[in-house]
């Protein structure tokens, strides 16, 4: 009897702990840092979107989102040595945000990106279930957002490379085009990947 109540809860604490991680939603910014989403704040996205919104008034600005994006560079330079090298790259792959090497980051965000659309523009991203690393939670096709902004291939990124990125990034989300990302204008990726897994069920189900 002993052994059975010991079995038993060892599966009800097996289930909570599958369930936990099961809820625990995931956000990589698209300059690479992570959010999780809590019973609180259950949507890390938004978090995200007011955190770089610093004026709050609904929409990030070029100018906000390259502010954002030094802060995180600034959290990752550790050293302070103006540039994220191997050892803050190691850091943050597997101590800040170890989706980037993980196949287990909970329900996430999944995404891909293209460079340009048909007149040769940046393109908002596009969605794909089989991407990896940072790409299942982020808007783009980057496994590794941070080492992405290495144009020169020196294992190391700078000031200018980051901004670099972010300038690309920020371009390819501003569909409208103005200078600005409202959360209207973000991809809602949320939403999207519940919705293609519904179809997907669906399509499934008629199937059988």
């Amino acid at each position: 009897m002993t052994r059975k109540i010991a079995c038993a809860l060892f599966v009800v604490a097996c289930t909570a702990a599958a369930t936990a991680q099961g809820n625990r939603r995931t956000f990589i910014s698209p300059m690479g840092q992570p959010f999780h989403g809590s019973d609180a704040a259950p949507d890390p996205e938004r978090a995200w979107f007011t955190a770089a919104d610093a004026n709050g008034d609904g929409k990030i600005t070029i100018a906000e989102f390259k502010s954002d994006a030094g802060r995180f560079f600034a959290a990752l330079d550790r050293k302070r040595d103006g540039e994220i090298d191997p050892d803050d790259i190691d850091y943050y792959e597997n101590t800040i945000a170890p989706e980037v090497r993980s196949s287990d980051g909970g329900r996430g965000i999944i995404a891909r990106g293209s460079d340009s659309n048909a007149q040769g523009g940046p393109k908002a991203p596009l969605y794909d279930a089989g991407k990896f690393g940072a790409a299942r939670f982020s808007y783009f096709d980057l496994p590794e957002p941070v080492t992405a902004a290495d144009r020169n291939f020196n294992r190391g990124v700078d000031p200018r490379e980051f901004g670099d990125a972010a300038d690309k990034r920020f371009a390819s989300l501003d569909t409208g085009k103005d200078g600005a990302l409202s959360w209207d204008e973000l991809p809602h990726v949320n939403v999207r990947v519940e919705a293609s897994g519904k179809r997907r069920g669906k399509r499934g189900r008629d199937g059988m």
